[in-house]
């Protein structure tokens, strides 16, 4: 168990007349849930009402509230997602002075060059990204790529639902395939300058490992390794690479991330790195 404070507020919209005014989408609800943990990025919804309690979660009792919360449509509203960034944030440090992982920082730095583009993400991702390493089976668009897809499980083996992340896309909604993810490594072996770049060491992130443009970067026995892993509900992930051997593994799992056991996947990841020659 783990005790978390958060707030709830919701309010539901009926009927095919009723409309949310800040997404201007249809028949869904708003809520707002501020899990004062790693789940903090929960502070960016707004309500209506609004109830403040304190509870102890079982970790089956917060994966069934967030599967709950991504089932509506304006979980991750952009509206919600950019008067947060106008009004509410303010920064605790000066920039470069620390690095810190951040979902909020990669999702808004998709936003920010929605901006700049004056594209939607989506078309910005397969522009540059999954037309130019040919990564058929990668999308965004779940409906696309739906006879593909596994269904994710809980530690109990039950099927749960996927999770919309809509403004937060780009921290966490890319749907992929080990094959599409075996270009991307071997990619990375060629000389691409974009994905130099993206491996370029910037900032120490903690004792001995640094982090580059996404990558982390680990000295493990005298060797370079780039790494990533990623969680939802329902999957869990792990890529590393060895740029100077070229050698790459990818772990792809429909297991829920909130499950202890998949944690172990980020070590079988460098592990099996280490035993490819």
């Amino acid at each position: 168990e783990f005790k978390a404070k958060y707030y709830y507020k919701h309010r539901y919209y009926e009927g095919s007349s009723s409309i949310c005014k800040k997404c201007r989408q249809k028949k869904h609800s708003i809520r707002k849930r501020n899990i004062k943990r790693e789940f903090s990025a929960r502070g960016l919804y707004k309500g209506i009402n609004k109830t403040r309690f304190k509870k102890t979660f079982t970790r089956e009792e917060f994966i069934k509230w967030h599967q709950e919360l991504n089932n509506h449509n304006c979980a991750y509203c952009n509206t919600s997602y950019e008067k947060y960034f106008k009004k509410k944030m303010k920064l605790n440090r000066k920039p470069g002075e620390k690095s810190e992982y951040s979902n909020i920082g990669v999702a808004y730095l998709g936003h920010v060059l929605e901006y700049v583009e004056n594209k939607h993400y989506d078309e910005l991702l397969n522009h540059y990204v999954i037309s130019k390493y040919n990564l058929s089976s990668t999308s965004l668009d779940r409906k696309r790529i739906a006879d593909q897809l596994v269904k994710g499980i809980d530690g109990d083996g039950k099927v749960v639902s996927n999770w919309d992340l809509n403004a937060f896309a780009p921290a966490g909604g890319l749907l992929s395939s080990v094959k599409d993810m075996s270009k991307f490594v071997q990619a990375n072996f060629t000389n691409d300058p974009i994905l130099e770049l993206q491996r370029k060491k910037t900032l120490q992130y903690k004792d001995e490992i640094y982090i580059a443009l996404g990558w982390l970067i680990f000295n493990k026995d005298g060797e370079k390794i780039y790494w990533h892993n990623g969680g939802t509900g329902g999957y869990t992930s792990a890529m590393a690479l060895n740029i100077e051997k070229k050698t790459g593994v990818v772990i792809l799992s429909n297991v829920s991330a909130f499950v202890e056991e998949t944690r172990k996947l980020d070590g079988l990841s460098f592990n099996l790195t280490k035993l490819i020659d």
